[in-house]
This record gives structure tokens, C-alpha cells and sequence, in this order.
């Protein structure tokens, strides 16, 4: 059965090279598991345009963004349990929590065809961040320590296991 998962925004601060197929312009990096309790599947991470949008099959997890030099990001997911996390990646290895997984009712779990539509945004001001889901805030924090960099370009990850349709990504001043 395919799972699909809609996401629309994540903050994507820099990352590095290609690894799989990808639309004129952005950059693949895979982001194999390092669980074996929660091990990838088979085959090659694909990212292509469909419609008015990207669709990513994902038997590896996988960031997306068009382009950036050094990997380091900070990264907004949902998870088809109804919980949402925030992470901060430095280099290759390094991730920090900058919000533990949490359990959330603005997060849509799948329904019964497997499939679910989440629209994540990101909203960066002077000196905070707010995440939110669905319109609704998830969670906020201030724009210093691990989230004080926010400069520079937008992406997506999506996790292993995944098939993503991702329409309406995009950075917009306020």
C-alpha cells in the first residue's frame, strides 16, 4: 500500500550534494537510517514535477532544495501518527532536538485509503518562530541558539517510506 503525506513548507537554512534523480535545479541528499529496528527500503529516492508541484517517492529519507553549499538546516516534520518534531542538522551526523516529537490534533493522521494532506508553514519574524500545521500553531520559539539562523533557502525532507505529494512550497516576506 502507498502512504502519501502533503507538505507544504520547511525551513531549509543550507545543505550539500546530489544523490538521486531531481526536477532542473534542485539537489537530492539522501538521509539513509541508522536504525535497524526502522530500516530503509530498496530502491532510489525519486523527486520529480507533477501537476503544479514536486512528488517524492522516498524508500531513504531524503532532503530537497534548490541549491545550497553546506549542510545545516532546521527541519519541521508530521509524522502519520498525529505528532509533529523539530530538528536542527549541523554536517553530516549532527542533530539536535530543538522540539521533542509531540502529539498535536491540528496533525491529520491518514484515513482509511492510507492517505492524509497536512500543510506545514514556517513563519520567521524579527525574534521568533512559529510552526504551524493546518493554520494552527504548533509550537514557537524564539530566534536565538539552535533556531537563530533562518537566512538563506527552503526546502523539504520527507522521511523514509514515503510517498509525498508537495504542492504550493514557497518563501514569501511578510
Amino acid at each position: 500500500m502507498k502512504r502519501y503525506l502533503s507538505i507544504s513548507l520547511l525551513a531549509l537554512v543550507t545543505a550539500v550534494p546530489l544523490v538521486a534523480q531531481a526536477p532542473k535545479g534542485w539537489m537530492v541528499r539522501a538521509d539513509r537510517s541508522t536504525n535497524a529496528s526502522d530500516p530503509d527500503a530498496a530502491g532510489a529516492v525519486k523527486f520529480v514535477t507533477m501537476g503544479s508541484g514536486f512528488h517524492a517517492t522516498n524508500p531513504q529519507a531524503a532532503v530537497f532544495w534548490n541549491p545550497g553549499p553546506q549542510q545545516s538546516y532546521l527541519y519541521f516534520v508530521v509524522a502519520q501518527d498525529g505528532t509533529w518534531l523539530i530538528k536542527r542538522r549541523d554536517g553530516d551526523a549532527s542533530t539536535q532536538n530543538v522540539a521533542a516529537k509531540s502529539p498535536s490534533d491540528a496533525v491529520k493522521k491518514p484515513d482509511a485509503s492510507g492517505q492524509s494532506i497536512n500543510a506545514l508553514e514556517v513563519r520567521v519574524s524579527a525574534d521568533k518562530i512559529d510552526y504551524l500545521v493546518n493554520g494552527t500553531v504548533v509550537h514557537s520559539t524564539p530566534k536565538t541558539g539552535l533556531t537563530a539562523k533562518t537566512d538563506g533557502i527552503y526546502g523539504i525532507r520527507v522521511n523514509h517510506q514515503l510517498e509525498v505529494h508537495v504542492e504550493g512550497l514557497a518563501a514569501t516576506k511578510q
